[in-house]
């Protein structure tokens, strides 16, 4: 015991050190290569770090990739930590094209759409930005690519379409982390984040022959669903894709998924005369625009309809604004204000479907 302690304590002369020092790195490098972690830096179909290499991580520590180690401290190796250089296969194949997700996003939106924004949306895609950008990788588009394309549209509703084409497939690719929100990033969501909303005024009917027009409607689905906008004050697109399994009682709750973003209030109250047009859900958008036969008007417009006649009946404007599912505050105020004003919308709208059925006191 006291020799061992002795030869453990005992100062080592240079020769000594320096030959202990070689047995002990001779064994550990034996050692190292038994464990498995050694081999050249690989990457998953997604250009991200393989999974047997992070796997290996976390049981050794970092691998270790035996050539050039000092080329991949500095990240000048092709094989650097910091991925495959620029232009390279290994790159073009890490990520899917921008084609992929375009036709995800349109195969998702399809059934939401109408026609015509189908087609909108398809021919943009088809015409300006597929041939500029459809085959190349997602996670390799720059914000001076979309800009590009962007700045092209000779007017602002072209921009807008051309916006909203290129958002929506690079939002999937950035949910599923394909492309990271860094890449994403600031400068492509200002660059998408940058459209012009002109207000747009569409044709309406005076509310004073909106009763006459109602009653005038028959009893097919197209003409239910058209009625059931003019007595709700909703939206086209919450009607056609809407369902009696929405509602309970005399209570409508509309699916967020169907509103505007920022312009939705979910729980829409039924006047009877509103409960017996449910037949007219999942009604397509077209078919309801073509129930109004030439009245010069739109089915939007309906909602500007209700609107005057609150003004014209008193109506506050907070609550009309509420009817309609829109904000009836700022930011501030909203932050206070949360209720959705349920009992006094429910007495707007049974008042706005006697009217327009001729059962209000005094109709004629």
């Amino acid at each position: 015991m006291c020799t061992e302690q002795a030869d453990a304590t005992r100062i080592l002369s240079a020769h000594d050190y320096a030959r202990r020092m070689e047995t002990y790195a001779r064994e550990g490098i034996a050692r190292a290569s038994c464990i498995g972690n050694r081999g050249p830096v690989r990457f998953d179909e997604r250009g991200k770090v393989h999974p047997d290499i992070v796997d290996d991580y976390w049981k050794h520590g970092f691998p270790e990739i035996p050539a050039h180690l000092e080329d991949l401290r500095s990240g000048d190796h092709p094989d650097s930590f910091n991925g495959p250089p620029a232009g390279t296969p290994m790159e073009r194949a890490a990520a899917p094209a921008f084609r992929h997700y375009a036709d995800r996003w349109l195969a998702r939106e399809s059934g939401r759409w109408a026609a015509g924004t189908l087609r909108v949306n398809r021919g943009k895609l088809r015409n300006q930005i597929l041939p500029a950008i459809g085959d190349v990788p997602v996670n390799e588009l720059r914000p001076a690519d979309l800009a590009d394309i962007v700045n092209a549209a000779k007017s602002r509703s072209v921009r807008n379409q051309l916006v909203g084409a290129l958002r929506g497939p690079l939002e999937i690719a950035c949910a599923e982390d394909v492309i990271a929100e860094s890449l994403y990033g600031a400068k492509l969501r200002a660059l998408l984040d940058k459209r012009d909303y002109a207000v747009a005024h569409r044709a309406a009917m005076a509310f004073a022959d909106a009763p006459g027009f109602l009653q005038g409607l028959g009893d097919s689905r197209p003409e239910l669903a058209l009625k059931l906008v003019m007595l709700t004050g909703c939206r086209i697109h919450a009607v056609s894709g809407g369902s009696a399994g929405e509602v309970s009682g005399d209570i409508w709750e509309v699916p967020e998924a169907r509103q505007p973003k920022g312009k939705h209030t979910p729980r829409t109250p039924l006047s009877g005369a509103a409960l017996a047009c449910l037949g007219g859900f999942g009604v397509s958008p077209d078919d309801i625009r073509r129930a109004v036969n030439g009245a010069g008007v739109t089915v939007h417009g309906f909602r500007s309809t209700f609107r005057d006649w609150c003004a014209a009946e008193g109506v506050s404007r907070d609550l009309a604004e509420l009817c309609l599912g829109h904000k009836a505050a700022g930011a501030v105020e909203s932050a206070y204000w949360r209720s959705d004003m349920l009992g006094e919308r429910r007495e707007v709208m049974r008042r706005w479907a006697d009217y327009l059925t001729g059962t209000a006191p005094g109709s004629a």
